[in-house]
């Protein structure tokens, strides 16, 4: 008997639960936070230090927030779109940084 008593009482607090989670129609809504703006525009010479660098070198650095990295190797197809953030690391075929550029 005290099983179902238990049982009885745990459904009806999940119920009530559930329900507490409800909202009526037009109630107050969160307010949405604006979206933060970016804070790092790249400049190819704060990167120079890494010209004549490895890859792996690069793999192992660590970069300000909202820096964006991204090597290209030779003959690697990339996008055209432009980031400010953006910094293109291009390589030789042995995997040594030759440029820097923003974008």
């Amino acid at each position: 008997m005290n099983r179902f008593l238990v049982s009885g009482f745990l459904g009806i607090v999940t119920i009530i639960g559930l329900l507490s989670g409800c909202t009526q129609a037009g109630s107050e809504r969160p307010v949405e936070q604006p979206i933060a703006k970016q804070v790092f525009i790249c400049k190819a010479a704060d990167f120079s230090d890494f010209i004549g660098q490895t890859e792996a070198m690069l793999a192992a650095s660590t970069f300000q927030r909202g820096v964006i990295i991204r090597t290209i190797k030779p003959g690697q197809p990339v996008t055209m779109d432009y980031s400010d953030a953006r910094a293109n690391f291009v390589l030789d075929r042995n995997g040594v940084i030759t440029e820097i550029k923003c974008g």
